[in-house]
């Protein structure tokens, strides 16, 4: 049984990759934290208290379900919400695998404007200074994303998840 967590600065691919190895791996759990934050907690997820009470209730579900992979995707800027993670999943016995995408400041906005609802150029940097500012462990895989198709960086990750 895998947790596996997707992170990356916006416009890197978090939620197409999440959709692909949910498909392609079978019985997971796909987990948008940011989501979670706003549509079920009603909060915002800069606050850490509603970070985690989101990821208390990806806890449940996962407990219920007991399905065999969680996927978890979201920016992940403090370390305190993989170790919270980490504390809370470890009961349930599953393996914490993070992956990190990134890509271009360029590749980032060209991909923010395919978006619906995009956040803009000047909201990309600025996310995407933070993540790299950001004082996470970089434990796990690190993946550029560069010009890859999504099924192949899906490839990229089933590959080190079947070594990990």
């Amino acid at each position: 049984m895998k947790l596996i967590i997707l992170r990356g600065p916006a416009g890197v691919g978090k939620t197409t990759m999440g959709k692909l190895l949910k498909k392609r791996l079978g019985d997971s759990l796909l987990f948008n934290i940011d989501m979670i934050c706003s549509d079920m907690i009603g909060g915002h997820p800069r606050k850490t208290e509603v970070r985690y009470a989101a990821h208390e209730l990806c806890y449940l579900a996962a407990e219920k379900t007991l399905a065999k992979n969680l996927i978890f995707e979201r920016l992940f800027l403090d370390q305190s919400d993989i170790d919270h993670i980490v504390k809370l999943f470890s009961k349930l016995k599953y393996k914490i695998i993070v992956i990190t995408l990134k890509a271009s400041i360029e590749k980032l906005i060209r991909q923010d404007s395919k978006r619906l609802s995009p956040l803009g150029s000047e909201d990309i940097k600025r996310l995407h200074r933070l993540f790299i500012e950001s004082k996470v462990k970089t434990t796990g895989k690190t993946i550029e994303v560069g010009n890859k198709t999504p099924n192949t960086i899906v490839n990229e990750i089933i590959n080190y998840l079947s070594i990990s």
